[in-house]
């Protein structure tokens, strides 16, 4: 790998929080907070790469990262990062003895996950197992709660052990199975008797995982625990009051939020484009929602593909945009691949449509996307990148893509975070790791009601900066035994748990350009046409009658006296002027014209 001598590039993090401090070798090419180091060989060997993207998307957390295979590893590498993270995913990896030197020298901190630890035996009072444990072990007990383990795993848990000098940091259990050490630390040597990688889920512990983190890198970090709310597929096609309901909600809870945005509705039908500047009225409630803590986020252009099921029937906030999609036989949603059409300049040239829109409808450009059912190709994240400041998502992430940077658009997988990180992409992620609401089935889903949001809420508290952020879909405020009441309870239930909700703009400065930059318009009027009939009549009828009346006591035209007739001297120029003369009402009432004040109502 050669980081004394050739320098591996790194990528940086824009929000790193705070690493150890640890003096800069003279000799080091390139110095880096986090080294990563995974293996290759075996039968499943590129699982290590996937394993090392992840692992770097997390670190990137605290600065810079570098990531090779462990057969890379020169002597001294370590001293040029503050911390590593070794993961053992494949048994007997061939393990340099340069790597396991350093690490027993303690100059370091490690982190080691999984297999190969007994490679250490004889330089660190390691004990060796007599084999994986696969008892059922499903929960994990880390800072005092417990969080969920996958007993389907196919990955044991590893017997291999520290000793018995070696602190406990986390323990695991099940039914029938006793409680032993998941998580153990020896000087700065930290061990995971497994992969916490595979099979993760919200209160899963990935997020132990996720902590141990920030102990190996920035033990220092204050606790501190945030939470986020985001409003989902609003498209030119919603009700206006339906979206009106769950913004006063949020703006009556006093919490910041955002708002993902389609700005065209497609039917998947044929039928005419609606945009978002066809819609006033919807506008309007956006126009609201930025006055009052809202933040806009494009949702994609069209949330959907013209001329294919993707995977559904191609309507706006149904289907994928930038992705493939099928439905299997077992009625699993599945990704194939990229869309036909699939380039960077499509996606360039789809997404900056969609941000005219935003102009078109006077609203501001968003600086945030939500990739539409969270999948892109590699092609469109790129270009999502060179068009906004963040993506708000769960990032999809390709085979190849951090060996070599040339990404396999057709193998992949996908990755929640409790805290925001600059992934691989290149891009700033926003954290969503609660999920939402759904009260159907839909394509092998389950149900997920107030409690489950919650429970992953609570499940993250175990992240000493994380997050808690999950969204809500306005089309729920009509929905029987939903409504808008439970966007309300959920989020005073996180809020109750010590969350504080912030806004993009805390996250993404740029963001803060147009927060409450448009003013909210006027509340709803009361005022129906027939009002304004009503108030025509009554003023028209008197005045009718008080002219004729007139008319009928006028002097006949003969008895008038001829030099005065029409005429007055003005007392000013004294002159004749023309008197003033009656307008007549025209047959639609009376005529306004151009006085000030009176606008001409539009013909409809």
């Amino acid at each position: 790998m050669r980081l004394r001598h050739l320098g591996v590039a790194a990528l940086i993090s824009t929000g790193a929080v705070g690493a150890g401090a640890a003096p800069a070798e003279a000799a080091c090419a390139t110095r880096v907070t986090t080294l990563v180091l995974y293996d290759t060989t075996g039968e499943f060997g590129f699982l290590g790469q996937r394993y090392a993207t992840m692992t770097a998307n997390l670190v990137s957390r605290f600065g810079t990262w570098s990531a090779a295979p462990i057969g890379a590893y020169e002597p001294g590498d370590l001293a040029c990062a503050d911390a590593a993270v070794y993961i053992g995913s494949t048994y007997d990896e061939p393990i340099p003895d340069a790597f396991l030197a350093d690490v027993a020298a303690d100059l370091t901190p490690v982190m080691w996950i999984w297999e190969n630890l007994w490679k250490l035996e004889g330089r660190l009072p390691v004990t060796k197992g007599d084999g994986p444990d696969s008892a059922p072990y499903d929960k994990v007990q880390y800072k005092g709660r417990e969080l969920s383990r996958a007993v389907h795993l196919d990955d044991a848990l590893s017997t291999h052990t520290l000793g018995p000098a070696a602190e406990v940091l986390a323990t695991t259990s099940g039914t029938g199975a006793p409680q032993r050490p998941w998580a153990t630390r020896l000087g700065r040597l930290i061990y995971l008797s497994e992969n916490p990688l595979a099979y993760i889920s919200g209160t899963d512990r990935y997020l132990v995982y996720s902590d141990l983190l920030y102990e190996l890198i920035a033990p220092d970090t204050p606790e501190r625990h945030r939470a986020m709310v985001r409003l989902e597929d609003v498209s030119p096609s919603m009700d206006p009051a339906m979206l009106r309901t769950a913004v006063d909600a949020l703006i009556d809870e006093g919490v910041p939020f955002s708002i993902t945005v389609i700005p065209e509705y497609h039917d998947g039908k044929g039928s005419p484009v609606t945009r978002l500047r066809d819609r006033p009225e919807l506008v309007a409630v956006l126009r609201r929602a930025l006055a009052n803590q809202g933040t806009i986020v494009m949702h994609g252009v069209t949330h959907q593909v013209d001329g294919i099921d993707n995977p559904y029937n191609g309507e706006s906030a149904a289907d994928y945009e930038f992705f493939r999609a099928v439905i299997d036989d077992q009625d699993y949603v599945r990704l194939i691949g990229p869309v036909p059409e699939d380039s960077y300049e499509w996606a360039r040239t789809r997404l900056e449509r969609g941000l005219a829109e935003f102009e078109a409808a006077g609203l501001p450009r968003p600086r945030v996307i939500t990739p539409p059912h969270y999948a892109a190709s590699p092609e469109a994240y790129r270009a999502m990148a060179d068009l906004f400041e963040a993506r708000f998502d769960r990032g999809l992430y390709f085979d190849g893509q951090l060996a070599t940077g040339s990404a396999d658009a057709t193998k992949f997988f996908d990755q929640f975070f409790a805290f925001p990180v600059t992934d691989v992409h290149g891009m700033t992620v926003i954290p969503e790791n609660l999920g939402n609401e759904s009260p159907e089935i839909l394509n092998n889903h389950p149900v997920r009601g107030v409690d489950d949001l919650v429970e992953n809420a609570e499940a993250a508290l175990v992240v000493r900066d994380g997050f808690a952020t999950f969204f809500w879909h306005p089309y729920l405020v009509n929905k029987r035994d939903v409504g808008v009441d439970h966007l309300r309870e959920i989020v005073v239930r996180i809020r109750d748990l010590g969350y504080t909700f912030v806004g993009l703009p805390e996250l993404v400065p740029s963001a803060a350009v147009y927060v409450g930059e448009i003013s909210a318009p006027p509340e709803p009027s009361d005022l129906r046409p027939w009002h304004v009939v009503l108030v025509g009549l009554m003023i028209w009828i008197p005045v009718r009658y008080v002219r004729r009346r007139a008319r009928s006591r006028r002097v006949p035209p003969a008895a008038q006296p001829a030099a005065v007739a029409n005429t007055v001297t003005s007392p000013v120029l004294g002159s004749p002027s023309a008197l003033p003369r009656a307008v007549e009402p025209g047959p639609g009432g009376p005529q306004w014209d151009g006085e000030p004040g009176l606008v001409r109502p539009r013909p409809r």
